[in-house]
């Protein structure tokens, strides 16, 4: 980890992979956690102390994205073609997985309502999540 403004490294955390190419990050709104996706496994991190924060949530040969809602207290990460969400607070999975085809990438509306996926079909579909815990349907 790096601080931008002075340009220096204030730390490091020991990543499960041999491989950058297998690994995805995402912060935390707070700046307090980091997510990881290495080894096929998704991980939390304190980024103050760079130890692993709880179990791993799950281990999956198909993991390559994560995002935190903006409010910080969901994570969501995509597995085999769903789309499952984790309390990071408790590290439970909440709410019922969203089933699409293989996700490239995914992110949150800024209001947190919302999940977009951009999936391996080349579509976009956006997410009603307001309510993680309901089954979900693309909204038109």
């Amino acid at each position: 980890m790096w601080n931008v403004r002075q340009q220096r490294l204030i730390g490091v955390i020991h990543l499960n992979t041999d491989s950058i190419d297998e690994v995805t990050l995402a912060f935390s709104p707070d700046g307090h956690l980091l997510a990881s996706t290495e080894a096929a496994t998704v991980r939390l991190w304190n980024v103050r102390t760079r130890k692993q924060v709880g179990p791993a949530l799950l281990s999956c040969p198909d993991w390559n994205t994560v995002a935190f809602r903006p409010d910080g207290r969901i994570l969501a990460a995509n597995c085999d073609g769903e789309v499952r969400f984790w309390n990071v607070h408790t590290h439970k999975q909440v709410g019922a997985p969203l089933e699409t085809s293989r996700v490239w990438d995914l992110a949150f509306s800024p209001n947190g309502r919302l999940l977009a996926t951009a999936s391996k079909d080349n579509n976009v579909r956006l997410w009603n999540v307001a309510n993680i815990g309901r089954s979900q349907k693309p909204t038109s």
